[in-house]
Formats: C-alpha cells, structure tokens, sequence
C-alpha cells in the first residue's frame, strides 16, 4: 500500500499482547499464557497462567482486544534442525521436498525458524490440528496477531539468554552453543525460576513469553515456507488501516476545529455588522424606493413565466420515453417564441413543445402521435410539416405537443 513507507513500524504492533502456548497432548490441550505490555521500552509481565480450554484464558485479553500470539507445541508437531548452504539459491518448494520428502506439503503448515549463524529449525503441524485451534480461539472473539508453529519461537530470547547453556520450559529442554540454540528436546523438566534482564518469571511460561517478546520487539525469526500461516501479515495490514484512519479521523477533527474558529470569528464579525447596520436607519427609505421599483417591474418578470411552476421538462421526459427507435429527434424546443405578438417584448407560447425529426415511415408517426394523445398530460397533439426531402430516402417532420 502506498502508506507503507511513512507508518513507523513502531505503529504495526499493539503495547500489550498475550503468549499463548497450546501444547497438544493425548487427552487435549495444555495451555500456558503470558500477558506482556511494554511501556516507555521496558517490559513488563502483567500475568502468566495455565488453562486446559481456550475459553479460559484471561476474559481481560478478550475485552481490551489484546492482540495473541499463538504458539502451537506437543503432540502432532515435527520440528528438525537443518544448516543452510547459503551458496545454494532454492525455492521453499524445493527446500521442503528436499528436507520433507515423503509428505503433502498442501496437507500440513510449514515453518522455518532462522537463526543468523546459518542455520535453522523447521515445523510442521497438518493444517486440519492447526485450523481447529484457530477457529476455537476465533470463536471466543480474540485476534490472532500471529501463529508459530513448534519450540523453535525460543529463538525470539537469543539475545537475553546470551550465558545459559540450557534452559527448560514447560515440556521442552533448549540446549545453547554459543548463544544459539543447538538442540531442542522433548522433556519434563524441572521448573524454576529464570531472570532475564529486568524479568522474573516461572520457566513453565519461557515459550509463551518468547512469543510475546517477539511480537512487542518487531522480530521476524519465522518464515511460512507454503504461504497457508499469514496472520502476521493479516494483523500487519489491520495495523496499517487503523493507523491511516485514525490519522485522517483525527486530521478531520482539527480541521473541524479550525472551522470552529474561523466560524466563531466570522459570526463574531457578522454580529458587528449587523449592529452596524441597524444604526444606518436612514437607509431605511432606499430599501422602500428599490421595493417600488421591484413592483413596478414585477409584471414584466411575470410574463416572462420565469415565476410559474412549469413542468414542462418533466413531460419532455415522458415524451422521450416513447419515442419509437426509427424515429431521430433533431430538435426540441420548449415554450416557443409566439412570433404573432406584436408587443416591442418577446413573448413565448407556455405549455407548448415543438418536436423536431426524421423518420421514413409516416405509418410510424401516426402511431407515435396516437400514443402521445393517450398521455394524461397531453392537451393535443398536432402534425404540423410531414415532408419528403428529394435527396434524401427520409422525410421531415415537426409535431406541435400542447400540455395541460
């Protein structure tokens, strides 16, 4: 859009989001939220809970409309590590055929998670696990910011988790080399209490903050290799729209208020002259002498027939709707010059319409003139020239219509 290059990208992403990790199990899901807000660049985790239905996470998120981040992680998702050869130029269809041979990529959502030392990890959920998650939260009335798919999104806290060898969440074991993760496991691990930075928190909700984080610092670690996980973009362009129309809302109000002004100051100056004008009461006999005047003049402006309410165009309108399509209007001509008045003033003949055309059928215009005589508002009418041109194969004529 052409508004893309002047939003800053500060405007794209709400102050507040909710991390909301969906582990799917056996039996359902298990569900760990974080909701994050960032204020004047510091973060803050206002709650972190856990829930076996999406219907229980905070009703706040639901009514302040804070935006969710949705981590997919458990049962069902395949993630694999994979070092990228950047020699190699290959399209996402051959880099899943390549790494996935023996699965429907149009059957399952595919994400790859990248890291800057050339590599990453990627994940796949089938769509069908994916979707029913989605509509489910879609039916509690939230907004979905973003999906990710698998415990690679532990990629959004690199640079806090720079020192840690290994960290845990809720169902997953990250181990780091060099401040990269080099290895995610499925495991149990112990909780405690992890301090990143100016953040305190349990390490059962480490994946749900890492997605939030990533949302409110703008990173953009995951790719969706078959285009079928847009929300991120989706949200983006909502984003785009609320700012362009709030800013035009806005510029609509100052423009409204710079009205009131210029309004107040206009009626202000008005009142002055109005006040003015009142003290001038010898004009008062100017206004009287300019009103004789207009009634002298009135009966001239009368025979005009300017003042009357003539519908005149409006029958004209009726009349056009019948004319048959091998007759050719020329002309038509409304209220017509009375050429038999002999007063100095020019007079016109009101009520009355002069039809003009050609046609090479007089059966045809017999029939016209029969029809516009049935009209209600038809006083007659009249044939006044039916002739036949010698170089021409149609005739003249001309129909005098006097209305009621």
């Amino acid at each position: 859009m052409f508004w893309d290059n002047w939003i800053p990208r500060s405007f794209l992403t709400k102050s507040s989001v909710c991390g909301l990790e969906v582990v799917l199990t056996e039996s359902g899901y298990q569900i760990y939220y974080s909701v994050l807000k960032k204020h004047n660049n510091k973060l803050q985790i206002l709650e972190t809970g856990n829930a076996i239905s999406l219907s229980n996470i905070p009703k706040s998120v639901i009514k302040n409309k804070t935006p969710i981040v949705l981590l997919v992680n458990g049962r069902g998702v395949i993630t694999k590590k994979i070092n990228l050869n950047t020699s190699d130029e290959i399209t996402a269809a051959e880099f899943i055929h390549n790494n996935f041979p023996a699965i429907q990529s149009d059957e399952f959502n595919i994400q790859a998670h990248l890291q800057t030392n050339n590599s990453c990890f990627v994940s796949l959920i089938r769509s069908s696990n994916l979707n029913t998650i989605v509509e489910e939260i879609r039916s509690i009335k939230a907004e979905i910011a973003d999906v990710i798919i698998g415990p690679a999104a532990i990629i959004a806290l690199q640079q806090l988790l720079s020192g840690f060898n290994q960290v845990n969440s809720a169902v997953n074991s990250f181990n780091l080399l060099n401040d990269y993760v080099e290895e995610i496991e499925i495991a149990n691990s112990e909780i405690k209490i992890i301090n990143l930075e100016n953040l305190s928190f349990n390490t059962t909700y480490l994946l749900s903050i890492a997605i939030g984080f990533g949302y409110l610092t703008q990173q953009n670690n995951s790719i969706d290799l078959n285009k079928k996980t847009l929300f991120k973009e989706r949200h983006l362009e909502e984003q785009k729209f609320k700012t362009v129309l709030y800013s035009l809302i806005t510029l609509a109000f100052l423009l409204c208020l710079i009205n009131f002004f210029l309004f107040s100051n206009y009626f202000s100056s008005s009142n002055k002259l109005q006040t003015e004008l009142d003290v001038y009461q010898g004009k008062y006999e100017q206004i009287n002498e300019l009103l004789e005047n207009y009634e002298k003049k009135k009966v001239l402006i009368e025979k005009t027939g300017l003042l009357e309410n003539n519908p005149i165009s409006k029958f004209a309108d009726k009349i056009a709707s019948t004319i048959p399509e091998e007759v050719i209007i020329t002309e038509m001509i409304f209220n017509p010059i009375n050429l038999n008045e002999e007063d100095s003033l020019v007079a016109f003949s009101k009520n009355q319409l002069i039809i003009k055309g050609n046609c090479n059928k007089s059966l045809l215009i017999n029939e016209w003139v029969n029809i516009l005589k049935s009209q209600s508002f038809i006083q007659s009418v009249s044939l006044e020239k039916f002739l036949f041109k010698t170089e021409s194969s149609q005739p003249n004529f001309e129909l005098m219509v006097e209305t009621k």
